[in-house]
């Protein structure tokens, strides 16, 4: 007898505790860094934008194309001397020239109109487009790593 009076009361307790307001996991912002810092719209709504920056986004940004501002091309090797030693670049840049302030039309001819002041994605997108930019040993060494990185 004493045990149904106990399991009756233990029912009344569990019965009149309060439900929450979601179920679990109904609230997004429980899902974890998999879904807080899958966009900045995300983490900024579930506070998390601190976390993002300074645990994922800033490993992600290793390895991707364009993460690492070396291989922005000449527009920014050349931006300056620092620039030139980082990239690994002052030959090209003491051959083809520095950034200067002067504006981009001062030659007559539209800003982009070169080519070859595209960068890499024009430079090493054929053979072709390789010599007439004169860097077929930069593609050459970007081809390789893209080949090992397949296999």
């Amino acid at each position: 007898m004493l045990t149904v009076v106990v399991f009756a009361g233990l029912l009344g307790l569990c019965a009149s505790a309060p439900l929450p307001d979601a179920p679990v996991g109904g609230n997004p912002c429980t899902w974890g860094p998999s879904y807080w810092c899958a966009n900045s719209t995300q983490a900024i709504r579930c506070k998390t934008v601190d976390y993002c920056v300074s645990k994922v986004w800033k490993q992600s940004t290793e390895g991707l194309v364009g993460g690492d501002k070396c291989t922005w091309g000449p527009a920014y090797w050349c931006s300056g001397a620092d620039a030139a030693d980082e990239c690994q670049a002052t030959e090209y840049c003491d051959k083809n020239g520095y950034a200067t302030a002067k504006t981009p039309t001062d030659n007559g001819a539209p800003l982009g109109s070169d080519k070859c002041t595209w960068g890499p994605s024009y430079w090493c997108s054929g053979v072709n487009q390789a010599e007439e930019c004169d860097s077929m040993d930069y593609c050459k060494t970007v081809w390789e790593n893209e080949q090992n990185q397949k296999l």
